[in-house]
């Protein structure tokens, strides 16, 4: 629609009070987007704002245990998985001899009772659940 048309209908449809409430709204929103550009922080690095506000060490410290938490739980659920794999395979005869050979070639005797452990847990006899 042309702008001249664009006024035709406003004037039809609008009273002269309701055309000036607009004009003023639209006038105030202008302003505000000028006051955005001569906003000293637009453009500038996020760091010198947070720097300036002095909370650059707070945020950072926050955002690095976000990023931890995150690391973390993700560790946490591949471990799961890892298990939940191992215990599957597990369940195959084959499988837990292989294992077990391998936990016995290790010098340490923690190692043998994990692997009973597992083999017990994939077999359906977690008698360990009381001992953690």
């Amino acid at each position: 629609m042309k702008r001249k048309t664009f006024k035709k209908y406003l004037k039809t449809r609008l009273n002269e009070n309701e055309i000036a409430e607009i004009k003023e709204q639209a006038l105030q929103e202008k302003n505000a987007l000028q006051n955005m550009t001569t906003n000293k922080h637009l453009g500038s690095r996020f760091d010198d704002y947070l720097k300036e506000e002095g909370i650059l060490e707070e945020v950072t410290l926050e955002a690095m245990k976000m990023v931890i938490t995150n690391q973390i739980a993700k560790k946490k659920k591949k471990t799961k998985d890892y298990e939940k794999s191992l215990l599957e395979a597990l369940k195959d005869p084959k499988e837990a001899l292989a294992y077990f050979n391998a936990a016995l070639t290790d010098e340490d005797e923690k190692v043998f009772f994990l692997a009973l452990k597992h083999v017990l847990k994939a077999q359906g006899l977690d008698i360990f659940t009381n001992f953690k």
